[in-house]
């Protein structure tokens, strides 16, 4: 079994270290991760060293995957959560989003709080639906206000 030994502080670990170390702490080897993952082990090795990047999809699963939380393999700094989401576009921070209530859903799988998970699914959705309203009805109000200028 490897071991992770590292001289950096846990708050200075990048998500690839984040990652291996959870990895490790839970006993998984690189073989099973990549193969529940859906990736080869090539790749999942690629992703902990920082030689690939990994999009929230997969940051999901794998997260999923370890029994984690997606912001759990991130430090701080410039890297949280909240800068990666921020430098998602429109689109990816919806997706995101929904893969962020799925990935609670995956996890309550076979727990007594699952009800609970397809309620945050639901809400994710009604609280996704909400937004586009408003981002609809700004975007007109500016059309007008282009049109008046």
């Amino acid at each position: 079994m490897e071991k992770y030994s590292g001289e950096m502080s846990p708050t200075e670990l990048s998500p690839g270290d984040r990652l291996r170390a959870a990895r490790v702490g839970q006993r998984m080897p690189l073989r099973e991760v990549a193969s529940r993952a859906g990736i080869s082990q090539a790749t999942l090795s690629r992703i902990e060293r920082g030689k690939q990047t990994l999009d929230v999809d997969m940051l999901v699963r794998i997260a999923a995957i370890l029994g984690r939380e997606p912001r759990e393999l991130f430090g701080t700094g410039h890297s949280t959560p909240a800068h990666i989401v921020a430098s998602l576009s429109a689109e990816e921070r919806i997706e995101f989003w929904r893969l962020m209530a799925r990935s609670a859903e995956m996890r309550a799988d076979g727990d007594k709080n699952k009800k609970h998970s397809g309620d945050l699914v639901m809400q994710v959705e009604e609280l996704l639906a909400q937004l586009e309203y408003l981002r609809r009805e700004v975007e007109a109000v500016q059309a007008r206000l282009r049109h008046r200028a």
